[in-house]
């Protein structure tokens, strides 16, 4: 069971950046914002430091991965997207995150 968990997000995961690659293309932002890794239900990207970008790839990601994929889903898929230098240190962005709270939050780094 522990095992099948785990894959499922994996999946759910690699759905997700499938689905980012195509509006990424789509909005110009190849250069911008880049996968670099996913390790089961997370993503790391290199983004450019730049407010307008990031907020557009948390409105995007966060609901690609909070889709549900299954019918009548008990537990509901969660995402929030985390900005930072360093897995050492990152800070958790609201879904709702202005340009004006992500400059907030780089200025804070």
């Amino acid at each position: 069971l522990a095992n099948a968990s785990v894959q499922f997000w994996s999946i759910l995961t690699l759905l997700a950046i499938n689905k980012l690659h195509q509006l990424i293309d789509e909005a110009g932002l190849q250069n911008d914002i880049i996968v670099t890794a996913s390790i089961y239900d997370s993503i790391y990207f290199e983004v450019r430091d730049d407010p307008a970008i990031i907020k557009w790839l948390n409105d995007t990601i966060v609901p690609i991965m909070e889709t549900d994929f299954m019918v009548n889903q008990t537990v509901h898929n969660e995402a929030r997207l985390e900005i930072g230098p360093s897995w050492a240190k990152l800070i958790k962005l609201s879904d709702t995150a202005t340009k004006a709270d992500i400059q907030a939050t780089l200025d804070s780094l």
